[in-house]
């Protein structure tokens, strides 16, 4: 914001929750100190997108908007803008995973202003971070919630469970996996742990299986004999 020379920045998640009405929330809001704090506003919530759709429209596609808000000919957003006591905007828009996850918000509050291509440069750069970050974070918290899913799964079932990261051949390990074979988490390892612990009968059968599914992109699901920590095969 202190950057842009704006007087407050927002930022906007949109909620899909209902398709029928699309909506948007202010999640976040920088004041310069220069402009009345807007966070707490209740008409920032619950905004439908299809009462802005000239301009959800372009930033769903990935296009900037911005409008000196005297020229903006939608009544309605005419309005509101004016009721933050705003001059000019610029919606920069959030895609994460190829969907429009919300959008930045750059309000002029003192001056009216346009911003010049090396802002605009910038700021989708900036946006562009902030949609990875939040990429992460969604995949993070998808993560925690299967691993949590997997542990009551196992406790409740005495297995033991993993998940196999083909990328990189790690695997988390789950379930009552000390309590069946004996190891911890770590003493079991990666994939090629996995390998070495099945029994020499059974190994390329079933790591050719395995290496058939990953190519394939089929479920993978054999039996195979596994050495557990008190040396008998299980």
């Amino acid at each position: 914001g202190a950057a842009m020379s704006v007087d407050r920045v927002y930022l906007f998640q949109n909620d899909f929750s209902n398709p029928a009405q699309p909506c948007t929330h202010q999640r976040f809001e920088w004041n310069s100190g220069n402009a009345y704090p807007q966070l707490n506003n209740p008409l920032l919530q619950y905004l439908p997108l299809k009462a802005y759709e000239s301009y959800s429209s372009l930033l769903a596609s990935g296009q900037h908007v911005s409008a000196i808000v005297n020229e903006i000919n939608d009544p309605q957003h005419k309005a509101l803008l004016h009721s933050q006591y705003i001059l000019s905007v610029l919606f920069v828009p959030v895609i994460v995973k190829g969907s429009f996850w919300g959008f930045i918000c750059f309000y002029n509050c003192t001056k009216e202003a346009e911003w010049s291509s090396v802002q605009l440069s910038v700021l989708r750069s900036y946006t562009s971070t902030l949609a990875n970050a939040i990429e992460n974070k969604i995949a993070e918290t998808e993560q925690t919630e299967w691993k949590t899913r997997y542990e009551l799964v196992a406790s409740a079932s005495g297995q033991v469970l993993y998940d196999y990261d083909i990328q990189t051949g790690n695997i988390l390990w789950g379930g009552n996996i000390e309590e069946v074979l004996g190891y911890s988490p770590v003493e079991m390892g990666d994939i090629n742990r996995w390998s070495e612990l099945i029994h020499p009968d059974d190994r390329i059968r079933s790591t050719d299986a395995l290496t058939y599914s990953e190519a394939h992109m089929l479920p993978y699901d054999q039996v195979y004999r596994f050495l557990a920590k008190n040396g008998q095969y299980l």
